[in-house]
Parts: C-alpha cells; structure tokens; sequence
C-alpha cells in the first residue's frame, strides 16, 4: 500500500492511472482490509487533485473516491468483522471532506456525459460518509438539491437514482433527522421519475426507484405515507400508477416496520379499486399479486381474490360492447390476460395461503362470467390440492384471518360445482392434461372412502370422479378404475349401486367402448359365482341392467346405433333370463328398455338402422313376469300403465 501511495506524488503517464485503477479495485474487493490506509491514501490523492487535467483521468480518479467511500460505509455497518481497533466517524470522514469540497467547487459543473456520472457516484459516495460525522452532516444535506437537479442535467438519470440510493441507505444507517424541505424534495424527484411518459424508465432504473421509496418510507414514514395517499386522491393516472407501484415495493419489502403497515398499504390501494384508468387498475392487480405472495394476512381485510374476478368480468364486460377503440380494447384485453397471470403465478407454499384461498377461489368455479380464468383457477386449485397431499393431510395451524375467509366466502352447492365441472370437461385437457385427470379422479376416489354415506357430498363426488374419468386420456386408468367400482360395489346398498352407475355411465360419455366392455367383463365373473341366485347377485344383475341403459342414454349419438342391438339390448336380456326374475330385476328391466328406447329416439331418423330385437324385448315386457303379475297388486295400475309406456317407446323406434 505504501508503494502505491508513494506514486501517487505525480500523476503522469498511463502508468500512474495504472496505479489509481488498483487503489480502485483494492477498495473494491478488499473494503474492510482497506481501512487503516484510508487516511494516507485520501490524503494523498487530495494533493495531486490540481494535477488532473484529462477526462479520462479525471473519471479513475473519481472511481477510486469512489470506491473507498464506499469501503468506509461498508466499515461503519461491519466494524465488527475487523481485527484492529474501532476507528471513530470522524477520524474517518476527515480525509474525506477535503476531497468532498474539491470535487464540489471545481468538477461538478463538468460538460462531458461520462464525466458527470462519475462526479455523480462519488459525490453519492462521499455524501454518504459524511453523513455519520455531525460536524459534517449538514454540508452533506446542502448538496442533496444539486444531486436531484442533475436529472435535468444527464443525459441518463440512472446514475442519478443510484447515488440516491445510496445516499439514502447512508440516512437509514445513521438514523438521523431528515429536513423536511429535502424530504419533499426527495419525493417530489423520485415520484416524477417514476411518472414520466415521455421517457419512460427502464426495469432496472424503476427498480432502483422503487428502492428510494423504500427507504424514504423506511426513514419518514408517516410523511411518505401521507405523500402517497395525496398522490392517490388528487393526482395525475401516472401519479396513481407510480404510487400504486411504490406501495408495491413497500410490500414486497423484508423490513419489519413495513409488514406492520400492511393493512395500511392495503386500504390506499382499495381507494383506488374503482378506477376507470386500464393503467391504474393494472397497477392495482400488481399489486394485489405481491401482496398475496408477500403476505396472506394482509388480505384479510380486502378480497383481493374477489377483486381479480371482478376485474376481469369488468374487462369482459367492456369488450362485449363493442364500442371501445382499437386502443382500449387493447388495454382491456391486457388487463384480461393480466388477471389470468396473477390467479396463475400465486405462491402456495406461504404459510396460511391454502386456508385463505380455498373458499374464496372455490366460489368462482360456477359463475358464466369467469369462464376465461378457469385454466388459471383449475390450476391454482389443483396446486392447493396438491399441496394438501404433499403434507400428508396434516391441518396446518389456522390464523384467524384464514377461519374468517372460511366463514364469509359463500361456497357453491356441490349441484352447482358439479354442473361446472361437467361444462369444464373440454377444457381439462388444457389444464394438466393426462396427469392432471388422473391426478384428479384418484383425488376423488379419495375423498369418496372418507365422505359421509348418504350424503350430497358422496353424490356429488360420484358424479365428479365419472366426469373427470370422461376427460380423462388415459384409457388403462380409465378401465381399471371402472373395473374397481363395478367390482368393488356393494349391490346390496342403494347408494353403491346408484354411485357406481353413475360413475360407468357419465364415464361412457366419452369413452363408451371401453365403458361397454368394462361392464361385460364384470358380468362374465358372475356366471362364475357358486351361487348364482343369491340376494346379492340378483341386486348386481338389477344394477347393471340400469347401467346399461343409463350408458345409452349418455353415449356419443353417432357411436350408439353400432352397439346398441349386441352390446346392449342383448346384454340386458341376457341379465334378466339368467337372473330370478323378481320385483327389482323386472323394475330394472323396465326401466333399462325405457332409456335405451329414449336414447335411440334421440338419435333421429336412420333408414339403415332397425331394432332386429323389438319383437322379443315386447315379449319379454308383456310376460307374466311384468304385465299384470300377481305380486304387484296394491300398485298394479301404475305399474301397468309404465310397463305400457316403455312398450310404446319400443314401438315407436325403428
């Protein structure tokens, strides 16, 4: 160190700005070893200052101001670290003052773009050092106002926010008082920035902007806390939009005294929820994004989640008039896709999210409006789901912000969510394709072991578990999942033979081969049944008769015809000739016959089709065993009458 130092005494030749370029990086790599050296260094410098005449040189001289500034900052905040004595602030800022003083009078008013971003970082650098030495502070203060005019003066005001920033980082350190002229100022600047249209500020200047809200908010709160709120009430759209983003940051802040301030931040933005301005409202949806990934407490008080749905109706809304401009509906479209980014970037891993978001984007599962954010919605949905699984179905703690969501969101009837469901059917592909169904449906079949038996919930997730085996791509999971619940079913139990017909049948919906051959395979293990007559064999045979019917209710119309004399009528005869033909094995025939007449009507007109079996499924409804049978006399007449019927629907196909 001494060496270099000692070459310092002229500053000639490119071997000079050698040296200065590695006292510079020295500071840079090696801050806190540095900082015995700095009062010779400084000092030394400050005596060849005069000697300067190129930019060039005049640029690495600054740098190297600079750089051991910034490595004395650094010392005030990790003094710890170091293994020689504590140095005081003022033994250490007085070699700086010198230079400070120098570099104020002489170069500050420098012409050349270069030039006056490296006069700019040092003057930051050293306005920063000076601060912690109160016999100085007050000239650091006197050219913060130079500082902020130089965005007027460079071409790039980059370089301005930087030593800002940094700055600023120097007033958090000290914790000293802030004048409240400069403070103003301080804003004003800032918030400007942030604003301009014109020459709009790259991410990365914004980001450093945003910081210097930050820590202007971290110093004066209550002031910068009052400055937005005008902002918001009585400014310009820009001014709503860089105030929206400067609360923003404020969330997305670590600082302790920021989090405390949350519910704060988030009754400024609600004052702005309503405003007509597509920038404005983008801002808010920004915002409600970092908020929900910052901090599920802190949307407690406002349904954010609501807030994103409503906003995306309310573009949907003004598109669907056709009156806006190419412009406009440009915005609108931009707020759309907005929403779906937001719902679709969500952190669920925060702890209290899941509690938060489940009843409340559960509700917007139903609602026509909100049909374009449910890939976003299913997605985030299955995320919950997944997460649920994830932690072994362990309830993680409830805060009360999670309980009250609970209780105020009004969840839809399963009736409804299943509706939707069975309109979501084409778009399940989208969503997660193959492992998203079949994660799915083994979901259900989950949740159908732990549900309450004769439930609307079980119902409901019968139905459920079948439409989602009907998106479902994956046909070996489809079957073996058929397979499962036709085997599996107690026939005896109404509720299991209803659950399962309704799981094969809605399952045909889109897989009707597969469903048919399912349920011939199931019917070839019960010839195989020692006892073949029992009260349960004769319960499944009466449940597959209906399933047969039900599938050719809900079979693809052009499939139907193909299958309908051998895979099914022929079938469900089979069933009730080898069955004992009581009372449930009569009703199910009737009731199969019925449905399969109902469903080829459906079909319309086909001159290339004709039911070869019509004369023997009449026979077989005319019988002694249906029409007029002896043990149906208390309800005889309405049994005739729908043992009628059916033969008519019969008649009246091809």
């Amino acid at each position: 160190m001494s060496v270099l130092q000692g070459h310092l005494k002229a500053l000639e030749g490119m071997s000079e700005e050698f040296v200065l370029i590695t006292l510079r990086n020295l500071a840079a790599r090696y801050a806190l070893q540095c900082v015995p050296f700095v009062e010779t260094t400084l000092s030394a410098l400050h005596g060849v200052l005069s000697e300067v005449g190129s930019s060039r040189l005049l640029r690495t001289v600054c740098g190297v101001v600079e750089q051991w500034c910034r490595g004395i900052n650094t010392y005030f905040r990790e003094w710890e670290k170091c293994a020689f004595p504590r140095l005081g602030a003022a033994q250490l800022c007085a070699p700086v003052y010198p230079l400070f003083r120098y570099v104020g009078r002489n170069w500050r008013r420098c012409e050349e773009e270069e030039v006056k971003q490296a006069v700019l970082r040092a003057m930051g650098a050293m306005m920063g050092v000076l601060l912690h030495a109160e016999q100085h502070r007050e000239r650091a203060w006197e050219q913060l106002l130079w500082l902020l005019h130089q965005y007027r003066e460079v071409r790039e005001p980059f370089g301005v926010t930087t030593s800002l920033s940094y700055f600023l980082g120097a007033v958090a350190d000290v914790q000293t008082l802030v004048p409240r002229a400069k403070l103003l100022a301080i804003n004003a600047a800032v918030h400007q920035q942030l604003c301009d249209e014109i020459e709009p500020p790259s991410p990365e200047h914004r980001a450093e902007l945003c910081r210097c809200a930050v820590l202007q908010a971290q110093i004066c709160p209550a002031e910068t806390i009052v400055f937005l709120y005008c902002k918001l009430r009585s400014g310009s759209k820009a001014d709503r939009v860089a105030a929206v983003e400067v609360l923003q940051a404020l969330v997305r802040s670590d600082a302790a005294e920021m989090r405390e301030k949350l519910p704060l931040f988030v009754k400024l933005v609600q004052s702005v929820r309503g405003d007509p301005a597509a920038q404005v409202r983008k801002a808010v949806l920004h915002f409600i994004g970092e908020l929900l990934r910052s901090s599920a407490p802190g949307c407690s008080a406002w349904d954010v989640v609501g807030h994103i749905f409503s906003e995306f109706s309310r573009a949907s809304g003004r598109l669907a008039m056709g009156s806006l401009c190419a412009v406009e509906a440009r915005e609108e479209r931009a707020v759309q896709r907005l929403c779906g980014h937001v719902l679709g970037t969500l952190d669920m891993s925060a702890r209290g999210v899941a509690k938060l978001l489940w009843p409340r984007l559960l509700r917007y599962v139903v609602p026509a409006q909100y049909t374009g954010m449910l890939v976003p919605l299913c997605r985030c949905l299955r995320a919950l789901a997944e997460r649920q699984e994830s932690a072994g179905r362990e309830e993680e703690e409830a805060a009360p912000e999670a309980l009250e969501s609970e209780e105020l969101a009004p969840l839809p009837a399963p009736q409804a969510l299943l509706a939707r469901l069975l309109f979501l059917r084409t778009s399940l592909e989208v969503v997660g394709s193959e492992a998203w169904t079949v994660g799915l449906s083994r979901e259900l079949s989950q949740q159908l072991g732990s549900s309450p038996r004769l439930s609307w919930e079980k119902r409901f997730l019968y139905k459920a578990l079948g439409t989602a085996l009907a998106a479902c791509g994956c046909l070996r999971h489809v079957q073996e999942q058929t397979l499962r619940y036709l085997q599996e079913a107690n026939y005896l139990e109404l509720w299991q033979a209803q659950g399962m017909i309704s799981v094969v049948s809605r399952c045909a919906e889109s897989h009707f081969q597969l469903a048919l051959s399912s349920v011939k395979a199931f019917m070839g293990t019960l010839k195989h049944q020692k006892q073949s007559n029992t009260v349960r064999t004769r319960a499944t045979r009466a449940a597959l008769m209906v399933v047969y019917g039900r599938m050719a209710l809900r079979a693809p119309r052009e499939q139907l015809l193909a299958h309908i004399e051998r895979d099914i009528v022929g079938n469900v005869l089979q069933l009730y000739r080898e069955g004992r033909q009581d009372a449930q094995l009569r009703l199910s025939l009737v009731q199969s016959v019925t449905e399969i007449s109902l469903a080829i009507g459906a079909v319309g007109a086909c001159p290339r089709f004709e039911l070869c079996r019509k004369r023997e499924l009449l026979q077989t409804l005319l019988g002694a065993g249906c029409l007029g049978a002896g043990t149906w006399n208390r309800g005889r007449g309405a049994w005739d009458i729908w043992v009628l019927g059916s033969c008519c629907l019969v008649l009246r196909d091809p």
